[in-house]
């Protein structure tokens, strides 16, 4: 099955043309024969006709939806339809009016979703463009068709209505946050610390943050601060942390813990680490340079894991 591409990947009409024959479940095209876009009503409607894939796309997975492209349903050729659509209408741009028009066709309003304009290529008339809608899996799903109470997915490559089971199921999708956890070692302050990085890779906010974290040997450990400190069978060192603490979605919290200027070499941990009502997430390992991150490659490394 082609991959899901996204719409940075697609600058100029030749790369919409030549997208593999047949529509796929991520994408679906759109043409514009007959419509005259100098007719505000026509306009509305055109937008109008878009409710469904934009309610499927946003339902049951990321997708584009590419305005101004014909395509042959027996050949499977496609060509620019009508030139493309004009990139301006009225006193405002093409691009502007449709990102401000297509979060209102859904209930709740669609806010997932980005609008690019393509303006190279061949088969385009002067002043006139394609343009694809991005929408991306919606993390306040589920949407309905505003008006008509309608709930769709996408199914293969169409837009279908969706039975009440999938529905509750879209309304489950998102109830809890999904955490991570990345170890940091920073050897260049005095005393080490290591870092105990929890990034939230979820949709959902998580907020209080529960986190129990044991590390030994013990003798590598310098105790301070205010945390709650036992030891268990004279060789762990235990640490529990609850508070309020919010990580927003595709953010990221830090505890600091300080070692022994020893290196991290023989250390060893292991942790359970819960968010409200999510399910607990543990694990153990010892601290190696094959798994961890330096602090000098921190910032680099946890913007790509968020």
């Amino acid at each position: 099955m082609l991959r899901w591409m996204s719409a940075r990947d697609l600058r100029t009409v030749e790369s919409v043309i030549a997208l593999p024959a047949g529509e796929h479940s991520w994408v679906e095209f759109k043409g514009v024969k007959g419509k005259d876009f100098s007719d505000n009503n026509v306009c509305q409607n055109f937008v109008l006709s878009l409710a469904k894939e934009l309610c499927a796309f946003a339902n049951t997975g990321e997708g584009l939806l590419i305005l101004g492209i014909d395509e042959n349903k027996t050949t499977k050729e496609r060509t620019v339809s009508c030139g493309g659509i004009p990139q301006v209408k009225g006193r405002e741009r093409m691009q502007k009016w449709l990102q401000d028009s297509l979060p209102h066709l859904l209930d709740p309003a669609l806010v997932d979703f980005d609008v690019y304009e393509i303006s190279d290529g061949d088969g385009l008339e002067a002043d006139r463009a394609l343009f694809i809608i991005e929408i991306r899996l919606s993390s306040i799903a589920p949407h309905q068709v505003r008006g008509t109470g309608c709930y769709y997915g996408r199914v293969a490559d169409k837009a279908q209505p969706l039975p009440h089971q999938f529905v509750s199921d879209i309304m489950n999708r998102f109830v809890h946050p999904k955490l991570k956890i990345v170890f940091i070692y920073d050897e260049f302050t005095s005393p080490h610390e290591l870092i105990v990085n929890v990034i939230n890779i979820g949709r959902v906010p998580a907020k209080l943050i529960n986190i129990r974290l044991w590390i030994w040997p013990k003798e590598r450990v310098i105790m301070s601060g205010d945390r709650a400190v036992s030891f268990i069978e004279g060789k762990e060192w235990r640490t529990l942390e609850a508070e309020f603490r919010p990580i927003l979605p595709r953010r990221h919290t830090e505890w600091k813990i300080s070692l022994l200027s020893l290196g991290y070499k023989g250390v060893r941990v292991k942790w359970d680490i819960s968010a409200d009502s999510a399910p607990i997430l543990s694990g153990e390992q010892e601290i190696t340079e094959s798994d961890l991150m330096r602090k000098i490659d921190r910032n680099s490394n946890l913007a790509a894991l968020e």
